[in-house]
């Protein structure tokens, strides 16, 4: 008798077809409830460390210069966690560079903070892709100082700042992120 989320069966009972079958449909309701799962979980606003405060943050720019958090105080800030190697990243791009071209006269800034490790790639898929917004990376990944600093577990993500500084929200989905950011432009 075997086990396999709460379904047995006895293998000398069923034939090998039978029992590919059963093991697929329960990868499938798996695969299902996962996914809805982690759906319900990036749309919605999650707390970190830093809300309500006013937190600081400097990253290497592209060029060689750096970028912080307060070179923007008095703006809506977004920063989006992102890498090259991330596909819902580079999936989102065309929606997050259309939002920035829509709002970029406002008071309103994206910081782009890469976790990749190879910087030559961020560098090229910045240019190649014409992204106007702030970019910052240190090339360490998963161990990026900003990162580990707003304890991002994946990517794409998000921390919205207000005009004032203050964190208000660590958000997960880009809709969410933009929402937050038309409320916050909207007060």
């Amino acid at each position: 008798m075997y086990s396999m989320s709460k379904v047995y069966f006895d293998l000398k009972a069923v034939n090998l077809v039978s029992a590919v079958n059963l093991v697929t449909a329960v990868n499938a309701t798996l695969f299902i409830a996962v996914t809805f799962l982690l759906m319900s979980c990036a749309q919605q606003p999650t707390t970190s460390p830093g809300v309500g405060l006013n937190v600081n943050f400097t990253q290497t720019t592209p060029s060689g210069g750096s970028v912080s958090l307060t070179d923007y105080k008095g703006k809506v800030v977004m920063v989006e966690f992102w890498a090259t190697w991330c596909s819902p990243c580079r999936a989102h791009t065309p929606y997050i560079k259309s939002f920035w071209e829509s709002h970029r006269a406002e008071k309103f800034q994206i910081i782009g903070i890469s976790l990749d490790y190879d910087l030559n790639a961020w560098r090229s898929y910045i240019t190649d892709n014409d992204l106007s917004w702030a970019h910052g990376s240190d090339g360490m990944y998963w161990d990026n100082a900003v990162a580990t600093q707003f304890n991002v577990r994946f990517t794409p993500a998000f921390v919205v700042f207000d005009t004032s500084g203050k964190q208000v929200s660590t958000v997960s989905g880009y809709n969410a992120a933009i929402n937050l950011v038309d409320s916050l432009l909207a007060q």
